[in-house]
């Protein structure tokens, strides 16, 4: 309204730079993403490094590798946020620029061409450097509104992901204890997809029945899928067809929550808390009996609601967390290879003692096995082989054959 020319040139100046910024931020976006990658890269080999240690510490030219490795993988990601860097520095220095660039112009060189008021210029004047502050705050902004957009883009991502993994169950998940009489396993299938959504392994179909009470033995070969067998019983994972059917004392479960709660577990990669959580009014002469059981009372000691030490042996930490899955009071244990860390003292007091005493408290345990010396004591032995559950002839002390997948029994 002052100064039309001014205008029109302050517009035409400031859709030029907003352009040349978004321009900018685009580039510094697609450079940070790549910051993004090589990151996780990074990490990665960190991880191998942990992981990897022992076998690291033993091969000097391994040791080399991985170690250049990383430290390429560092000096990119580096390289690429000094890049990023520079790129916002010039940003922010155009963004000064700019403000005190175009007041000249419009103070000295368009009074020159064209007539202005002195009052004019002195308003035009004021009003260019009340713009420079609002312009230098969004050019501030501009590299952590880059930073926020691809964070919440990550995450976003991630949460597609795990929808997409998670079927939908009814809003109310609450736990309610029940007891089953029987589980029957329909044709249930699971299939690990691999990247370009390839088969990458495929485990089933499974027709089987855990029946109450029962000493249930899995054996077969590594890979051959007992691990995803026991991951599907136990609703880890969501079979990609077939169904599930629970007889219980109370119908059937609302969910897959309050099926899950049937089971506790000791698997191979089990996780030992150093509390007993989840267990209300425990007695601490329970635990214990158990450790007694265990024979590690002179191990450790049941103190403050957890366990006084956790820094032993495999084979010790497994004995504490079957203390604690016992101490749930499931109705379904689920042990895999419990025994293949344990001495050889131990592994027969587990099987010819241990199991035959849970199995008395009326517990279904179901145990992955390579134990042949010991399968006479099972009920039913089941085989799999290839992702299948095939036949298992019993040798000649008194098992009885079992006949593959088409039936449980």
């Amino acid at each position: 309204y002052i100064s039309p020319v001014s205008f029109v040139i302050s517009i035409l100046a400031v859709t030029g730079s907003i352009a040349l910024f978004l321009s900018e931020s685009r580039a510094i976006k697609d450079e940070l993403q790549g910051v993004v990658s090589k990151e996780a890269g990074y990490f990665a080999l960190i991880t191998h490094l942990i992981e990897g240690f022992k076998e690291i510490r033993l091969s000097q030219a391994k040791n080399d590798a991985i170690l250049k490795h990383i430290t390429d993988a560092s000096q990119d990601t580096k390289n690429i946020r000094i890049e990023v860097g520079r790129q916002e520095v010039k940003m922010w220095g155009f963004g000064r620029i700019f403000i005190y660039a175009l007041m000249p112009v419009l103070i000295f060189i368009i009074p020159s061409f064209h007539y202005e008021n002195a009052a004019d210029i002195f308003k035009i004047s004021a009003t260019l450097l009340f713009m420079a502050g609002p312009i230098n705050i969004l050019v501030n902004a501009l590299p952590m509104f880059n930073r926020a957009t691809i964070a919440i883009n990550d995450l976003t991502l991630l949460a597609e992901e795990m929808d997409a993994a998670i079927p939908h169950e009814p809003a109310d998940t609450r736990p309610v204890s029940f007891n089953f009489h029987k589980i029957t396993l329909n044709a249930i299938c699971f299939t690990y997809p691999g990247k370009s959504n390839e088969v990458l392994f495929s485990a089933g179909p499974f027709q089987e029945t855990i029946h109450e009470g029962e000493l249930l033995f899995i054996i077969g070969g590594n890979g051959s899928g007992k691990s995803t067998f026991l991951k599907l019983l136990t609703g880890l994972y969501y079979p990609t067809q077939g169904t599930i059917q629970v007889v219980t004392d109370r119908g059937y479960p609302a969910n897959y929550q309050a099926y899950r709660e049937l089971f506790t577990t000791v698997f191979t990669d089990f996780h030992l808390f150093d509390k007993i959580y989840g267990i209300k009014n425990l007695k601490p002469a329970d635990v214990d009996y158990w450790l007694e059981k265990m024979h590690m009372q002179h191990k450790v000691k049941y103190q403050d609601g957890g366990f006084t030490s956790t820094s032993l042996s495999t084979g010790q930490r497994k004995r504490l967390a079957l203390i604690a899955a016992i101490l749930e009071e499931k109705p379904i244990l689920i042990l895999d290879e419990f025994a293949a860390d344990q001495d050889p003292g131990f592994r027969k007091y587990f099987y010819e003692t241990l199991l035959i005493e849970l199995k008395a408290m009326g517990m279904t345990v179901i145990a992955v096995t390579h134990d042949d010396h010991y399968f006479h004591v099972a009920d039913r032995v089941l085989k799999m082989d290839e992702g299948r559950m095939a036949a298992y002839e019993r040798d000649d002390t008194g098992l009885n054959k079992h006949e593959g997948s088409d039936n449980g029994n």
